[in-house]
């Protein structure tokens, strides 16, 4: 049965380009979106003169906050389940319209699609310089699918993991001048520094020069940039320019936060402001009623990644494991899940209205058996110092028809099997560990014990669970340009070590369906693993007893 598709062409003040768009769809679309966030010029005029025979032409206004949280709004409100997300300075080619057809004939495989770009800069086709690979997800399911929290550079999360990439490409008119340029990378490089910001990021003024010098070396030799002429010139420089801006910016923001947190800084009246001043204790009085936003201790991506694992679980019951500032907790509890908190510092957990117990996560946990509809991880189970007590607390308070959620830094990549070979060190544990004396707990706050997939496995099967799904955050670019030439040694390493080495006939055969993901291309360049996680059934189990006794004594 052929699926019906919704065209979203986020805008504002477009009406240079917004017609050349809507033409370039061609029949189809069933739906065209506009989603205009504000224009003052023509385009909302231009667009309410279109006509297009047997397809429904809707415009929804907003305010613009970022990219992402604009997308995400505008995609809900699409009447048809597949959205094609399309720029206005994007056109449509004529293999791309049958491509898109010939997919959305009958229920498509796959939950989203990449769809490649030709990128124009000033008139000339740009082949080099870091956009050879430029291929965002453009077709996707609706309900399957959404951006992340990201400012700028916005990726799609795929709760399914199940991807395409199509053949034919957009046409991309990037930028009518240099002007245009300059102020859209100026622009892009402010809202990274929010990002890094709410990551927790810090920068040495250091790099404020190498950074910028190692950017353009990066488009203009490594990308080969220098094979697009004075173009791939002119876009490494601009390049190097939006990592100055983004960069600059972050130090400027975490100076003037050592300023103010200094006892002789200046408060913002510009006039210094004295222990004894009653104006100091009003704001201390005032600070002390506003609850402090959590933060997600984690590299941007991740949580919204696993955000959208969970989403598509049934509420119920649910452990934040290694809650930190509470972040997961506090998106949890909006979306309909009694939330329970637990890590070793209370402390830093934020929210007051999710309670939250004190744990020592190298220990029993203070919880019932059976306790929770879902356990939820998310960077946690490298910090700890059992893996296998880790996951048998795990499956001890789920209960039987529940799932845990794990995620933890990806060690099978090609990229971090390099990193063993050429250092010793895996990347999820790049460096010797700082131990200090002062302090013996922040050796916690490391990766001291980066969990290999057989160790995940094999603790969840002693405890008669089984790993239900997977999907990955982001990949690794040198994993993937790796792939097609380390794949057969990785294949036949694999196929020997868990088939021919195997004598056991059960044991091979439980070996086969790990073989499948142990050789999956997401396994094999993603960077972040999350794991869905569910009992297995009774018959398939291992003695109750036995699982029961590991639970305990793990």
């Amino acid at each position: 049965m052929r699926q019906r598709l919704t065209v979203l062409i986020p805008c504002k003040d477009e009406a240079h380009n917004i017609s050349s768009c809507i033409e370039s769809l061609g029949d189809v679309a069933d739906e065209i979106l506009i989603a205009d966030s504000g224009s003052t010029d023509a385009t909302l005029e231009i667009v309410s003169q279109v006509q297009i025979p047997n397809t429904s032409l809707r415009i929804i206004q907003r305010e613009y906050v970022n990219p992402s949280d604009f997308k995400n709004w505008a995609i809900s409100q699409a009447s048809n389940g597949w959205v094609l997300a399309l720029d206005a300075d994007e056109r449509l080619t004529d293999n791309l319209r049958d491509e898109i057809r010939q997919t959305l004939a009958t229920e498509p495989v796959f939950d989203a699609y990449q769809i490649p770009r030709n990128n124009i800069f000033l008139g000339k086709r740009v082949r080099y310089s870091g956009w050879q690979h430029d291929a965002p997800f453009r077709l996707f399911h609706r309900d399957k699918c959404r951006y992340d929290a990201r400012r700028v550079h916005e990726h799609l999360l795929v709760a399914s993991g199940k991807t395409a990439t199509m053949k034919a490409a957009i046409l991309h008119n990037t930028c009518r001048s240099l002007e245009e340029m300059f102020a859209k990378s100026i622009r892009y490089g402010s809202l990274g520094a929010e990002d890094l910001k709410e990551a927790g990021k810090s920068i040495r003024v250091m790099s404020l020069f190498t950074r910028p010098v190692f950017r353009f070396f990066r488009h203009f030799i490594w990308k080969q940039g220098f094979r697009d002429g004075s173009i791939g010139l002119l876009l490494s420089c601009l390049a190097a320019q939006g990592t100055f801006v983004k960069y600059a910016l972050l130090w400027s923001q975490n100076y003037q936060g050592l300023i103010a947190d200094h006892p002789n800084s200046l408060a913002t009246s510009g006039r210094p402001i004295t222990g004894n001043s009653a104006e100091t204790d009003s704001l201390h009085d005032s600070s002390k009623n506003i609850q402090k936003e959590p933060r997600a201790l984690t590299m941007p991506g991740i949580h919204q990644k696993v955000q959208s694992v969970v989403d598509q679980l049934p509420r119920g019951t649910l452990l934040d494991v290694g809650a930190g500032e509470g972040a997961f907790s506090k998106w949890a509890h909006k979306n309909g899940f009694k939330v329970h908190a637990t890590d070793v510092n209370q402390q830093d957990f934020c929210l007051t209205d999710i309670p939250f117990t004190q744990t020592n996560l190298n220990g029993r946990w203070p919880f019932m058996d059976n306790s929770f509809d879902l356990v939820v991880s998310i960077e946690v189970l490298e910090h700890v110092e059992n893996h296998y007590h880790f996951l048998s607390e795990c499956c001890r308070i789920c209960k039987p028809s529940g799932r845990i959620v794990l995620s933890t830094p990806n060690c099978h990549s090609i990229e971090s099997r390099l990193n063993v070979l050429l250092s010793g060190f895996d990347d999820c544990a790049p460096r010797p560990i700082d131990y200090s004396d002062t302090d013996p707990n922040k050796i916690y706050l490391e990766h001291i014990h980066p969990a290999p997939l057989a160790n995940i496995e094999l603790g969840l099967r002693r405890c008669g669970f089984e790993i239900e799904s997977t999907a990955f955050n982001r990949h690794r670019r040198l994993s993937s340009a790796m792939l097609p030439v380390a794949y057969p040694l990785i294949w036949w390493r694999t196929y020997r070590q868990l088939i021919l080495s195997e004598k056991d006939s059960q044991s091979r055969e439980r070996n086969r369906k790990l073989l499948r993901l142990f050789l999956s291309k997401q396994l094999l360049t993603g960077r972040i693993s999350i794991f869905t996680c569910r009992q297995v059934e009774q018959n398939l189990a291992i003695d109750s007893d036995e699982t029961k006794t590991f639970r305990h004594s793990a």
